[in-house]
């Protein structure tokens, strides 16, 4: 048998591994590489062999026992067979386990093997029984499933985690050795194991501690290469240059002054750093957060009208055409008084704007437009990113919810031909607190606004339980016979009876013949086509949509100051800053609104979560509430795409080791700036980058 490299494909590690290959592709796992840094996200503690007389209802068990009799029955209201085990441990007590779809334990399990089971054991017609428990051959050398710290992974389609944990212990036992990346001044510096003993005990740890020190090895790794990234990314801007803009203090009076509202003071403040940034021949980057309403888009609008003003072309990049045309209409009221000409760049829409005038026009007259340099401003979605969107002028880009565009995307308007790198601003909606934001965005500049411009309407949030859930459906037909509509957000798509919580396509039949028969209802979600999506925004903007029911793709780029009622099925499943970003979607305009927060849950740290939603309409204490109590993989969630939930262990409130990491990144790039000395750092670094989404 040959010797394995890390490098090899799943599929050489053996028959069942090539019968696994096209399931773990879909989790993007295709070498070994892959399948042994694909780590559990939790260890269950099965290690504990407990007797058959010791069992409690209800609780995780393990016991060790003889199987002494097993049948297999056919149960024609499953449809399907039932194999029934008798299991004896050394006291001669005996337990029942049963398991549904598995006819092959039949033959697996006979009279006379040595199990060790796991499971929670249910009490029914007075006695114990295990119920489709875990099991393992007790004499097949070393445990992998059960009497021990066993891994729990995620997992996808029909794929078991019994599979993935047998695919992984055969990985660790062909693999001779994993080799470790880092130079070793920072591993004996830090205490910390060698990254081949770090792997095998965290995917299969002996005991509590040995986890640890694996899990501390590893969350190293992450934020080093994390720290690593963000200072090589911050020294390579240094040497760029960028156009410089002047400040033309009297023109942004008069542009400010048009406003219809006052500027708070941190959109002041944040323009202001803005302004000086763009100001110098370095190119600015510079994240701009602002929590839901803070007036982002007033702040760009003044940078950009000062480059506009020196002659130069801004761009703005929105992750759907929805959110580019609603840019559009707002930076053409900015505008409206000033002798730029705007245009609006989406695969399905063309306009332009000068002064107080728009049009549609073609592919073809946008093209011609654009060769005469006759665009001062563009805004659009990826389809700004085309072959024939020439903007040579281009100095200031500004990216929208950036986290929804890709590394590469977004450099694709930054590298121009001439040499000069324009002004990145990025912009997010995502609370994030300012000491994680300081530790995620290394290589960005910050801006935070953190207050709300007066004016908006109140919004009223409230949890619904099961007994008040008609009382939530009557507001909302209250609302809509005010002339006003609601969205009904549900967590999934389809259906998940494991889960047990509602879907889009489920609820919208059931809410159309249940509550709002009289009503128009339609449903969006992630897997419809852009086209599908543009079609039902552009009827529930008309007016045509009473209530859309939808999944948390709404969450971002949807200005609708005529929803006034927002309901959140399974609302304990999303973390606050999520809740408060879909809470956002309503209260745009003046009239008073509701967020209603239904669940069935009872559990008490979920209600109390979802309390300081109802008390407080503030993002970024909710962020460092949800931070605190659920980290930054779970406060961003799996809707917020970025590496905060891409991290495989770590987190950043790590702070000791981000310390360490930091420490280390500074001392390596002191003596090997361009890391030619550590071509293995290097090598691991350009696959973090392609496998972790800095968005």
């Amino acid at each position: 048998m040959r010797t394995l490299h890390i490098n090899d494909d799943i599929a050489n590690l053996g028959p069942f591994a090539k019968r696994m290959a096209p399931k773990l592709a879909k989790l993007n796992l295709k070498t070994i590489e892959d399948l042994l840094f694909y780590l559990p996200y939790r260890h269950d503690d099965l290690s504990v062999i407990q007797s058959i007389s010791a069992l409690t209802p209800g609780s995780v068990s393990t016991i060790q026992g003889t199987v002494t009799h097993i049948e297999k029955k056919y149960a024609p209201w499953r449809r399907s067979s039932i194999v029934e085990a008798v299991i004896e441990d050394a006291s001669h007590d005996a337990i029942t386990a049963i398991w549904y779809h598995s006819p092959y334990l039949a033959n697996a399990l006979t009279p006379g093997t040595q199990v060790h089971i796991s499971g929670k054991p249910q009490l029914s017609q007075g006695k114990l029984r295990f119920l489709h428990p875990v099991w393992e051959k007790a004499d097949s050398g070393e445990s992998v499933h059960t009497g021990r710290l066993v891994p729990a992974y995620h997992l996808i389609g029909s794929l078991t985690q019994k599979q993935i944990r047998a695919l992984i212990a055969l990985a660790l036992e062909r693999l001779p050795h994993i080799s470790d990346y880092l130079p070793s001044s920072p591993v004996h510096a830090g205490k910390f194991l060698s990254l081949d003993r770090a792997v095998r005990i965290f995917h299969f740890p002996p005991n509590w501690h040995e986890k640890n020190e694996a899990e501390r090895r590893l969350k190293f790794d992450e934020l080093f290469l994390l720290q690593l990234r963000s200072s090589i990314t911050r020294a390579a801007q240094q040497s760029l240059s960028a156009h410089t803009i002047s400040f033309d203090e009297s023109g942004t009076k008069i542009f400010v002054k048009n406003f219809p509202f006052t500027l708070t003071q941190c959109q002041r403040k944040a323009s202001w750093e803005i302004i000086k940034n763009i100001g110098e021949s370095r190119p600015m980057n510079r994240l701009l957060e602002g929590d839901v309403g803070s007036g982002k888009t007033a702040v760009a609008a003044i940078a950009i009208s000062n480059v506009l003003r020196a002659k130069f072309q801004s761009a703005y990049l929105a992750p759907t055409s929805i959110l580019a045309t609603q840019q559009f209409e707002v930076f053409c009221r900015y505008f409206d008084r000033e002798p730029y000409t705007l245009a609006l760049i989406t695969q399905k829409d063309m306009r332009i704007q000068r002064g107080n005038m728009i049009k549609k026009i073609s592919q073809a007259e946008m093209k011609k437009l654009l060769a005469k340099d006759g665009i001062d401003f563009a805004i659009g979605t990826h389809a700004l990113l085309s072959e024939y969107v020439s903007l040579p002028r281009l100095a200031l880009v500004i990216v929208d919810e950036q986290h929804r565009f890709g590394v590469r995307q977004r450099h694709s308007l930054l590298q121009r031909p001439q040499g000069m790198t324009p002004h990145l601003l990025s912009m997010t909606a995502t609370p994030i607190p300012r000491s994680l934001a300081l530790a995620v965005y290394g290589d960005l500049d910050i801006s935070i606004l953190d207050e709300k411009p007066s004016g908006r309407a109140s919004i009223t949030t409230k949890i619904i339980l099961p007994p008040h859930r008609k009382d939530a459906y009557d507001l909302v037909r209250s609302e809509i016979s005010k002339g006003h509509q609601a969205f009904i957000v549900c967590p999934l798509i389809d259906p998940s009876d494991r889960l047990g919580i509602k879907s889009v396509t489920q609820e919208v039949l059931r809410l159309k013949r249940e509550h709002f028969p009289a009503h128009n209802l339609s449903l969006l979600h992630g897997r419809m086509s852009a086209r599908e999506k543009d079609k039902v925004m552009k009827e529930f903007t008309e007016g045509d949509i009473d209530v859309l029911v939808a999944t948390p793709v709404i969450e971002v780029g949807i200005d609708m100051p005529n929803a006034t009622v927002i309901m959140i099925e399974a609302a304990e499943r999303f973390g606050l800053a999520q809740l408060h970003q879909l809470r956002g979607r309503v209260g745009r305009g003046n009239h008073p609104s509701w967020c209603l927060l239904a669940s069935e849950t009872e559990n008490t740290d979920a209600l109390q979560r979802l309390s300081a939603l109802v008390q407080s309409q503030d993002g970024f204490k909710l962020a460092e509430l949800d931070l605190s109590m659920r980290g930054p993989g779970r406060v961003y969630g799996t809707t917020q795409t970025g590496f905060l939930d891409e991290l495989k262990i770590a987190k950043l409130t790590d702070t000791i080791i981000l310390k360490q990491a930091k420490e280390a990144v500074a001392r390596l790039l002191s003596v090997d700036p361009q890391l030619s000395r550590n071509s293995a750092v290097k090598a691991r670094l350009t696959r973090f980058e392609q496998t972790v989404h800095f968005e």
